[in-house]
């Protein structure tokens, strides 16, 4: 068996309420990597500048190259069922993919652990 887990790094459009993600990276075991930019729902409409000076992703930037949510949904399902997926930050990454799938209308494969 290998030491080596999936891991799980999502960046959002602030923090608290009415926030959402707009990045999803993977780390696979056998070193492969995916990340995702997420297109904002029209009604998705929260923007902190202080989290875009963090993570260095735009509104524009989204707009112009982020993937439909339900895309995003489905691709993290077909690489990512029956896994768990580990994260320094269960709380906010476990509430943001849950606002991904709830709104994509997609049951989520997948679970959640603390590292």
């Amino acid at each position: 068996m290998s030491d080596l887990l999936y891991t799980i790094d999502i960046e959002a459009s602030g923090f608290g309420a009415g926030s959402y993600p707009i990045e999803v990276g993977i780390a696979m075991p056998d070193g492969d990597t995916h990340c995702f930019l997420i297109r904002p729902e029209a009604d998705w409409l929260h923007w902190d500048q202080q989290a875009e000076q963090i993570h260095g992703i735009s509104r524009e930037i989204l707009q112009a190259r982020g993937r439909p949510i339900g895309e995003v949904a489905r691709t993290l399902n077909i690489l990512l069922s029956e896994q768990t997926l580990y994260t320094d930050a269960w709380g906010m990454d476990n509430s943001w993919l849950g606002k991904l799938f709830h709104e994509a209308d997609i049951f989520q494969e997948f679970r959640l652990e603390t590292v």
